[in-house]
């Protein structure tokens, strides 16, 4: 192993340090000359020890010249990338404060975003700069859209387009009014007086649970030129939120968590069997008061997708439209359908199919802002990047009129 000094040659090399490389180099052609001067000076040839020792100082001036060029290589190499990530373009604040050490905060106001959004599939929302609380600036629109959108795909409900409520992330109960039942109009003669008919009001109260995941990335991998390290922190975070809330705003108890679109939702139809039937499919659209059905979609698992996709009607027609060429592709009973993992599966006594107006029946609250935290010191030893996602939600049924069930028998 070649040294200088305490210094592995070879690693000052890929370390790109030149001028370590250099003083060495200088070093060893001052060592040739004073053999060459010695010899000259002594009027003589040299010796074969001299001989010798200049041989080996000459390849290793070769070898150190070679070491000095590749140096050189790594440091303009270093130098375009260093100067790529401080530019303006490539890095935003957030980005920045993570390279310096500083750890950042994103905020990102996703009720307000998903009611902005076209959760009903359209393929395509506004893209609108947030701001940080702790540091100026705006977090990249792709981390943005990428988690947004995640979170929405992860959960069939969200994609549905319930009713969204943002508030202050103060934890204080939201109590919000409702109508239980409307009141009535009749045929009034003329100089006839107005009856009165005053609607029934009642409130629900919305919580705030809090929801959250850590992910954890290498400095090297952050750091790397051929990375979209955006797309993919977007996605991660999105999918690990989405999952979870997805599963509550299905299948939520409501007590001390979330409650789900199945927890509480009106029987429409009780089936003969697990799984429905054309009948029952046709009797659970029809139970559905038509004031709701112009605004109604369907909610499953995508197994029991799978099953009602093969059941024809009495002419032989199915009942099922997939359209490819429509931003909506699943469709039943011309109502489009969103399929969702955390849905109840087919069997006996289970809510396995739900059809209703989405934006009539569930309120989900977003207290405060979905936060992205960043912190180089939590994983410090490991020389990771960790970010936390949090979000503080809930959700209730607020008009039950608005949606029926099947019920697997």
């Amino acid at each position: 192993m070649a040294t200088f000094g305490d210094y592995d040659l070879d690693d000052l090399a890929r370390m790109g340090q030149s001028k370590k490389l250099k003083e060495h180099h200088t070093e060893l052609g001052d060592q040739a000359s004073s053999i060459l001067e010695r010899a000259t000076t002594q009027k003589r040839d040299l010796n074969d020890a001299e001989f010798s020792e200049f041989n080996s100082i000459s390849k290793e001036l070769r070898d150190n010249k070679k070491r000095i060029e590749y140096a050189n290589e790594q440091s303009s190499k270093t130098a375009s990338i260093s100067a790529r990530y401080d530019s303006q373009e490539f890095y935003s604040p957030q980005w920045r404060a993570i390279k310096e050490g500083r750890p950042t905060r994103f905020t990102l106001p996703v009720g307000q975003r998903l009611e902005s959004m076209s959760l009903k599939a359209r393929g395509s929302f506004e893209s609108r700069d947030l701001t940080t609380s702790n540091v100026s600036g705006v977090i990249p629109s792709t981390v943005f859209n990428e988690l947004v959108l995640r979170l929405v795909q992860s959960s069939g409900v969200l994609a549905a387009n319930p009713r969204i409520l943002n508030t202050q992330n103060d934890g204080n109960s939201l109590k919000v009014p409702t109508i239980t039942a409307f009141g009535t109009a009749a045929l009034v003669s003329e100089g006839g007086a107005f009856a009165e008919s005053d609607p029934t009001a009642s409130t629900v109260t919305l919580g705030a649970y809090k929801y959250g995941a850590l992910l954890q990335l290498t400095q090297e991998l952050v750091f790397d030129s051929a990375f979209n390290i955006e797309t993919y922190l977007g996605a991660e975070l999105g999918i690990r939120v989405g999952n979870s809330v997805g599963a509550a705003l299905c299948t939520g108890s409501g007590t001390a968590q979330p409650e789900g679109i199945f927890t509480n939702a009106t029987t429409g139809v009780t089936g003969g069997t697990a799984s429905p039937t054309v009948a029952n499919v046709l009797a659970l659209y029809a139970s559905l008061p038509t004031q709701y059905r112009n605004g109604a979609s369907w909610v499953m698992a995508p197994a029991t997708y799978a099953g009602i996709v093969n059941l024809n009607d009495t002419t032989g027609r199915s009942l099922v439209l997939n359209d490819l060429s429509t931003s909506q592709p699943l469709q039943l009973m011309g109502r489009p359908v969103y399929l969702d993992n955390n849905a109840p599966a087919t069997a006996a006594s289970a809510k396995s199919v739900w059809f209703g107006d989405m934006s009539q029946y569930l309120y989900v609250r977003y207290a405060g802002e979905l936060t992205v935290d960043v912190s180089t010191d939590y994983a410090f030893a490991n020389d990771l990047i960790t970010y936390r996602v949090r979000q503080r939600l809930d959700s209730k049924s607020v008009n039950t009129d608005a949606a029926r069930v099947f019920i697997g028998s």
